[in-house]
């Protein structure tokens, strides 16, 4: 018996078809274990069939959603969305506009745009996927990865309360799915939303979640697997926002141990050993600090990692006093600054802190040059009434006085002055609600400099203003200090302590020139609250809570809030240091604090 020609190709078209149908399944086998290069062949194998063949649209836009997959996978971004937008048309042609096979297409979509850092169409093809998905009534992984994808991309724009929304509904989600749902969907969820508990100040929290994300991975993939090493960076951050440096370094060693054994992965090192080097710049290692930048360097990064190794090496060297390798790689930074990838305001902080070690060695022109380098990018970047650009007045105001200018030390001083109690800056929000510390130190250095105008002219005239200056500052630090988190509490106990010896010294000369007693009382008191100004700011909170019976879990309560606006204060500092600072992140932690 011989089949019609019709019956014959119907039969040839079903073989076809199947043959495709079992690559598609064997590409995404090898997608899923991890064999990109041999999915990647199947997949070619597939459309080599096609280009002899013509086969059914729905299997070819299957083929091509597979493939697609991959090419994201291997960031071939824009090749990949172009074939899953090929894909998508196939499927529409096919079915209908709401066809549940489009919404994993839209996902991948969205996935490439997201890695491109295009946000808004990663947004866009994010919902796309999820309400085709709650149309069919199809409540599970897939509209688990559409929820969480937009909870990322919205605490990525620092739209954090969004994200809680997006993350809620992901934690619904999952619930819905049941007993058997895939251990690593609840240890993903887990993980991001420890991620922005973190990025919120919820340092506690942060850390709870991240620990179930841990013992998942730990489970499943061992101690060496790269997740492992990510979870020990998000640990490493979270212990530095919540200044426990030695837990920070040892979490960054860990995932830095794990990085250096994968290969694939050997590009984390450097970066790594750069978080490494901050951590100890911070906490006054500075020999630690230049090892590590110097470790990091040994990688060659790219150039954004490598200027911030320098900045550090040169920041360090400064805190030794070595003057030739302050120059050396404070020179090297510079070389590279002129390549558009370091952020304006680590610029400003390398800049003040080179120009503020010049003024120490007394190479004079050279602090004033760096000053008013650091002054043109605060202009540039963030205009004359920001709090960058008040604090950078103070520093000239210091610079003149230093040089014994002291009409211009005064005039410096006064500008600054003006810009903080006059102005809000960029965000719309007064500056010394967050800059406590460089608030303090415009009017501890106007009261100096009217102090040294005093001593040069005998003019009495020049004592009580600068009496009044000092004593409005040292009353309104003694209130906000126990607000603080622990580096400015440092930085501003470094401030208060000459302060209120020039507070008694203003004191007593008042006393000899009005022989008002009152000054004498003044003198008395600023003497008394000097010898407690180191310990004052550390231990009031928890002494006054001792003091009383306040219930164990509230003196807890109140350390996790002091954790809380600790983190939240270092991670505003944080983001207005980044190359192009995020208005929402910074208007969100303002807010928060």
């Amino acid at each position: 018996m011989v089949l019609p020609d019709s019956a014959q190709s119907a039969d040839d078209a079903t073989d076809l078809n199947n043959r495709l149908i079992w690559i598609i399944a064997e590409i995404e086998t090898e997608w899923k274990n991890d064999n990109k290069n041999h999915a990647e062949e199947l997949a070619m194998e597939g459309f080599s069939i096609i280009n002899r063949q013509k086969a059914h649209d729905s299997v070819y836009a299957t083929l091509l959603h597979a493939y697609g997959k991959i090419l994201i996978d291997r960031q071939s971004n824009r090749q990949g969305i172009d074939t899953l937008l090929k894909s998508i048309s196939l499927k529409k042609s096919v079915f209908d506009d709401s066809h549940y096979s489009l919404s994993k297409t839209y996902n991948y979509i969205g996935i490439g745009y997201f890695q491109m850092r295009d946000y808004a169409k990663a947004s866009k093809y994010y919902k796309l996927s999820s309400d085709i998905l709650i149309k069919n009534n199809l409540w599970g992984p897939d509209l688990f990865d559409s929820y969480l994808n937009m909870g990322i991309v919205e605490a990525i724009l620092g739209k954090y309360d969004k994200a809680y929304n997006y993350f809620d509904t992901t934690r619904i989600v999952l619930d819905s799915i049941g007993p058997d749902v895939d251990s690593l969907l609840v240890a993903r969820f887990y993980n991001n939303y420890g991620l922005l508990a973190t990025l919120n100040g919820r340092l506690v929290e942060g850390n709870l979640y991240v620990d179930v994300t841990e013992a998942i991975y730990l489970k499943k993939y061992g101690e060496n697997n790269i997740r492992i090493a990510n979870i020990n960076v998000n640990k490493g951050l979270n212990a530095y926002y919540n200044y426990d440096i030695e837990k920070s370094i040892l979490y960054y060693k860990k995932a830095l141990d794990i990085y250096k054994t994968n290969n694939k992965f050997i590009v984390k090192v450097p970066a790594t050993y750069l978080n490494l080097s901050a951590v100890s710049l911070k906490a006054g290692n500075y020999t630690q600090a230049i090892y590590y930048s110097q470790k990091g360097l040994e990688y060659d990064p790219y150039d954004e990692i490598k200027w911030k190794l320098y900045s550090n090496l040169s920041q360090a060297y400064m805190a030794l006093d070595n003057e030739q390798n302050t120059l050396l790689y404070f020179n090297k930074a510079a070389e590279l600054q002129e390549s558009g990838k370091v952020g304006p305001v680590t610029k400003i902080n390398l800049f003040v802190a080179f120009a503020d070690y010049m003024l120490k060695k007394h190479h004079r022109a050279e602090s004033k040059k760096y000053y008013n380098e650091a002054m043109q990018l605060i202009i540039a970047s963030y205009g004359q009434h920001s709090a960058s650009y008040a604090a950078v007045l103070s520093k000239l105001g210091y610079y003149y006085l230093e040089t014994s200018s002291i009409d211009s030390s005064l005039t410096y001083f006064n500008s600054s002055i003006k810009v903080w109690t006059e102005a809000p800056d960029s965000t719309g929000v007064r500056p010394e609600i967050l800059n406590e510390v460089k608030f303090a130190e415009a009017y501890i250095g106007r009261s100096r400099a009217l102090y040294r105008k005093y001593q040069e002219t005998k003019d009495t005239r020049f004592l009580e203003p600068a009496y009044n200056d000092l004593r409005m500052i040292l009353e309104k630090m003694e209130v906000v200090s126990s607000k603080l988190d622990k580096e400015s509490q440092l930085l501003l106990n470094d401030q208060l302590k000459p302060a209120y010896g020039l507070a008694i010294t203003l004191a007593y000369k008042l006393f000899e020139i009005t022989g008002d007693s009152i000054r004498i009382q003044d003198a008395f008191s600023c003497s008394e609250k000097s010898k407690s100004a180191v310990l004052l700011a550390s231990i009031r909170n928890l002494s006054a809570l001792k003091s009383t019976d306040v219930p164990p879990d509230v003196m807890e309560q109140e350390k996790e809030l002091n954790e809380e606006i600790n983190g939240i204060r270092q991670m505003l500092m944080d983001e207005q240091q980044k190359q192009s600072p995020s208005a929402v992140k910074i208007s969100f932690f303002e807010t928060r604090l």
